[in-house]
């Protein structure tokens, strides 16, 4: 379960979606948060209870279909063209992403899901980063 202060109108996350009778396992997809509530969210796909949905995984191919570029030892590189934060760079280690200086110098805590990703990129550079799951 997700904590209700980590998210923000905007980020993708997993949530169940009941299946008809007959079927065993709920089917898992994800979704954009329209509206927070106190006690549910709403999506694109309707509302949901904070316990029926979870982080989605941040993974090197999601970044790059977002449109970072791999650059050497792991790291993947967000050109921002915001004059504070030209560039943002993210470094791999351990299934987690940490906030890069550029050499390789971690900066921050790590985080592994989507969400964190995109607070993380609107709070430094001020706009939001085209996620896409394809």
């Amino acid at each position: 379960m997700i904590r209700p202060r980590e998210l923000r109108i905007g980020n993708l996350v997993k949530c169940v979606r009941h299946l008809p009778i007959g079927f065993h396992a709920p089917a898992l997809s994800y979704s954009e948060i329209v509206e927070i509530r106190e006690g549910s969210l709403e999506l694109n796909e309707g509302v949901y209870k904070y316990r029926t949905i979870s982080a989605l995984k941040l993974t090197e191919q999601i970044l790059l279909n977002s449109g970072g570029v791999k650059g050497d030892d792991e790291q993947i590189r967000f050109e921002t063209h915001k004059s504070h934060y030209p560039v943002l760079t993210l470094i791999h280690e351990g299934g987690f992403y940490y906030l890069s200086d550029g050499n390789n110098n971690k900066l921050g805590v790590h985080f592994d899901s989507v969400h964190h990703f995109q607070n993380l990129y609107y709070t430094l550079v001020g706009s939001e980063v085209a996620i896409k799951i394809i």
